[in-house]
């Protein structure tokens, strides 16, 4: 060989990163990874859990204790990445052509701005906290040392019964086995976080491996290179532009009494959100089974010694050798007595930030953070690639073992309370109409249409705790968003104009300039002298039956003729029988005057009474023309429907009436428009019609009939309020609660939940009422151009309760705006030929948000 082909040879020598790797290759049909060891290993991909309970934490420990072979490693990571790409397909698979019109470059603005802010906001802070939108997963990984470079058959048996069991043992975290793209798509999130390179607007499920070369050697591309350093890991591109850099730190002492949940403490401040960990890392409690017998016997050993030299007096000096002794014989008594195994530990966590002067930063916060919760970290320094090494899966080995010094030994039972596997719920969809984001960051996906039971919402706020935006956002939301989703390809887009129609009751006009934010919105303001039919009748779309509506439409004529719900047993029944039998007479047809007429006619004094208590609602009277068919019913054609009845306030008894018949009415439109979109009816300032026990009897009756059947007009029902208190005060506000699924608490009294508590209205845990006293409703501040401004809600579905947030960026807030001068430059560009979205663009420059535009 020539000296010049040597010199070349050299010139290739060095190690490329990808060997440092463990993993060679995936072989499908046994779905296993083959790695250095040599060692054959699997990867389970789960969900974290929002807290802890006993049946988890059982698991875990069986987990533990399984037979693995001698030197077997488990690697359990809670890791936060800024891939939350699956929630932002999602997002856009129903949106886009969901409103055909003039109102559809707006709704269409509105949802590419939320995606791009979410999406922007998983890679640089959102504001001067430091706030990231991040996804929180849970690997677990799974190798078992093999005699030979392959496995045997019996060695693949043997591994997949143990992988096997652990799924079935961690079911509650909902895994799933990870294939060899599923792995690939981690590492590409890992190596390339901040430059997305490789994955960035591609959901996890369309990811593909772009090459034929082996799978360790496509992880990092080749135009990159790892730089290890004396305090990390460096990431550079091929101009020595810095990427990213890696920092690893040591948990090297935990607090002496460690309850189980406690770990949830150290992912960030979830009971307050004052104090949160938003950089992205990996929290990695790195297991070795060692052989057992060996193990049982080298702690044997060490137990005699100590018991042998703490004697007598010498314990009063060596107070440590005491403390020696205690730990021995308590790992003696979980292995002999209990059952444990013996295992060796070490927990780590491996820091991502932007720069150098990021991770830095980053890791002296968290070290604080922790030290808080009497964990001490310790910052790794010198062999740096071998401990970043060890944190990625499949990446422990008897070398680093051996090498590192950070393992220590106990039994299989405690380490159910160092495993990292809680976090925060990330919602019920990968749909989502509605993106909010936990105290910790997480992306929380939301749909209320994606329930087991019913999809109706309560929701409660005090004045001033963003209810009016917060509820402002779910109605765009929905009404931008759609059933049918788009295709994959982005040029092909279809206009499906399925997008969700709203109609909102409420009290006070809170909603009159969302309603002129649509062209196609109607703001109807009812009031005595309205020209419109609330004929309870006109409404009906199934008189009889088990889903018919003859007791909505009963409960209508009862509040009528009674407002303090004095209707006796023969009252009501002979209500009933004359009701059905002018439906049978009449139909859509019959009026409230044809049913006092047949009241007044009956030979019972009792109903004719009746026929005399509706008198006001006949045809001639006050209230007359508005229950006739005098006037044309309601037109519901349209997106956004705001019927405002502060002008039947001053009457409170015809304002119920009227609140009832437009309920009836708004269903009669949810039934005909058919099931291709959904609807949502929104209740606000409910506290007016569910305080009052008296007049509210019926309404009670009336809101569990409607409410139960929502759900199959596709449809929900939202009822807002100031307290959730006024809901319990009342058998309508009770029925209420008992028929929605979902219910938002936004900030509340600290004397509100007190009574909630202590007269045992809601059914929670103790820290559910601790998450409702901490809720924060944060404004904009005069002057600071990128202020924590956020509200927040207490979220509970089902047996699940979180506290979430809401944020959104300046650009929606100026496209939503209705404040007078905003609106007027809004318009003032547009008419001068820019569209929407160049409008805004331009508004944002002139506040120095964006460069101005040209």
């Amino acid at each position: 060989m020539s000296v010049y082909v040597n010199k070349v040879k050299r010139l290739f020598k060095n190690d490329p990163f990808s060997e440092l790797l463990p993993v060679i290759e995936y072989w499908d049909d046994e779905k296993l990874f083959v790695c250095e060891g040599p060692s054959i290993g699997a990867m389970l991909i789960c969900s974290p859990t929002i807290g802890g309970n006993s049946k988890i934490q059982n698991a875990l420990e069986s987990m533990y204790k399984q037979s693995f072979p001698a030197n077997s490693t488990i690697q359990f990571s809670l890791v936060s990445t800024p891939d939350i790409e699956d929630s932002l397909y999602g997002y856009d698979a129903i949106r886009g052509g969901r409103i055909v019109g003039p109102d559809q470059e707006k709704v269409d603005l509105m949802s590419s701005s939320i995606r791009d802010f979410y999406r922007e906001g998983s890679q640089h802070p959102i504001n001067r906290s430091g706030f990231q939108f991040r996804d929180f997963e849970v690997w677990v990984t799974i190798k078992i040392p093999i005699k030979e470079a392959l496995p045997t058959d019996k060695e693949i048996k043997t591994f997949r019964n143990l992988v096997e069991q652990t799924y079935t043992l961690l079911e509650m975290l909902g895994p799933y086995e990870a294939t060899e793209t599923d792995y690939h798509r981690r590492m590409q999130v890992l190596m390339n976080m901040y430059d997305g390179e490789g994955w960035r607007g591609t959901p996890r499920y369309h990811h593909k491996i772009k090459s034929s070369r082996p799978l360790r050697e496509t992880i990092l591309p080749p135009n990159k290179r790892i730089v290890p350093k004396k305090n990390g890991v460096a990431f550079y591109d091929e101009h020595d532009n810095e990427l990213q850099f890696v920092k690893t730190l040591g948990v090297s002492a935990v607090k002496d009494e460690l309850w189980y949940g406690e770990m949830l403490n150290l992912i960030g401040d979830w009971r307050y959100g004052q104090n949160g960990l938003y950089e992205h890392y990996i929290l990695t409690l790195n297991v070795v089974l060692p052989h057992q017998r060996k193990a049982k016997n080298a702690l044997q050993t060490k137990r005699n010694f100590v018991t042998q030299q703490a004697r007598g007096s010498v314990l009063q000096w060596l107070e440590r050798l005491k403390f020696q002794k205690q730990d021995l014989d308590r790992i003696n008594r979980e292995v002999e007595n209990e059952g444990s195994s013996l295992v060796d530990y070490a927990l780590q966590i491996t820091i991502f930030g932007k720069t150098e002067k990021h991770a830095e930063d980053f890791a002296k916060k968290m070290i604080g953070f922790y030290a808080a919760q009497q964990v001490t970290l310790k910052q790794d320094a010198y062999f740096t690639m071998p401990f970043f090494l060890a944190s990625l899966p499949f990446g422990l080995s008897d070398e680093f073992v051996k090498g590192s010094s950070r393992f220590e030994r106990a039994t299989s039972k405690a380490m159910p309370f160092l495993t990292p596997h809680m976090g925060s719920w990330k919602g019920n969809t990968l749909q989502p109409s509605i993106l909010l984001t936990s105290r910790l960051g997480q992306l929380v996906s939301l749909d209320f249409f994606q329930s087991e039971t019913n999809y109706n919402v309560f929701c409660a706020a005090t004045s001033g705790a963003g209810k009016s935006f917060m509820a402002g956002y779910l109605i765009n939301s929905y009404i931008g968003s759609g059933i049918k989703q788009q295709p994959n390809d982005k040029d092909n887009q279809v206009n499906f104009d399925d997008g969700s129609r709203c109609y909102i009751v409420d009290v006070g006009r809170s909603y009159e300039a969302l309603a002129k934010q649509y062209n196609g919105a109607q703001f109807i303001d009812f009031s005595k002298d309205t020209k419109y039919s609330l004929n309870p009748f006109a409404s009906v779309t199934q008189m009889e039956g088990v889903d018919g509506q003859a007791s909505m439409v009963l409960t209508i004529i009862k509040l009528m003729a009674s407002p303090m719900g004095r209707i006796n047993d023969l009252q009501n029944a002979g209500m009933q029988r004359l009701m059905m039998e002018l439906w049978h007479q009449k139909g859509r047809e019959a009026t409230i005057t044809d049913f006092a007429n047949m009241c007044l006619q009956d030979e019972e004094k009792e109903i004719r009474n009746i026929g005399k208590q509706l008198v006001n609602f006949t045809e001639g009277y006050q209230y007359g023309d508005m229950f006739s068919n005098k006037y044309p019913p309601v037109d519901y054609d349209g997106r956004l429907i705001v019927c405002e009845l502060q002008n039947l306030k001053s009457d409170p008894h015809l304002q119920v009436v009227a609140l009832m018949s437009i309920i009836m009415s708004i269903q009669r439109a949810m039934f005909m428009s058919g099931t291709d979109k959904r609807k949502l009816f929104l209740l606000d300032e409910a506290w007016q019609f569910i305080s009052d026990e008296g007049m509210m009897k019926f309404f009670a009756d009336f809101l569990e009939n409607g409410y139960r059947t929502f759900r199959k007009f596709n449809s929900l029902g939202c009822t807002i309020t100031q307290s959730l208190g006024d809901a319990y005060q009342s058998s309508a506000g009770r029925a209420i609660i008992a028929n929605s699924a979902w219910l938002m608490l936004m900030r509340q009294d600290d004397e509100a939940i007190e009574t909630l508590k202590a007269e045992k209205q809601y059914s929670g845990a103790e820290i559910d009422f601790d998450l409702m006293k901490s809720l924060k409703t944060q404004k904009p501040k005069p002057g600071i151009k990128d202020p924590d401004v956020y509200s927040e809600v207490f979220l509970r579905y089902g047996t699940m309760t979180q506290v979430c947030r809401l944020y959104t960026d300046r650009k929606l807030q100026l496209i939503l705006s209705t404040n007078p001068d905003e609106k007027a430059r809004r318009s003032a560009l547009m008419e001068k030929g820019m569209s929407l979205n160049e409008a805004i663009e331009h508004m944002l420059a002139e506040e120095g948000y964006v460069d101005k535009a040209s």
